[in-house]
């Protein structure tokens, strides 16, 4: 999506506006093909660079309170720790 490459290049600059912008982005067109690719974007953003708390919020809500059924449970808290777990093994 041209959209998203837009948003990961304005990430770079600046930060808190492109995250209001693809929020926003989100939030009124609500279309599954956006949220869908969203949790792999993330995890793009994140192997970049651990510390970017905008993006590991962003990866909790999708994981857990997103009304997504395949986040919840231990399985679920379980697969966080081993990716918080491999994403500390490149620092």
């Amino acid at each position: 999506m041209p959209e998203l490459a837009f948003d990961e290049e304005v990430l770079e600059a600046d930060a808190n506006h492109a995250w209001g912008h693809w929020q926003w982005l989100l939030a009124h067109f609500d279309q599954p093909g956006l949220w869908a690719g969203e949790l792999p974007f993330i995890n793009r953003l994140l192997a970049k660079g651990v510390h970017n708390n905008s993006a590991q919020h962003r990866h909790f809500f999708l994981v857990f309170e997103n009304g997504n059924k395949a986040g919840a449970g231990d399985e679920a808290v379980w697969r966080e720790v081993a990716y918080v777990d491999s994403l500390s093994q490149s620092y």
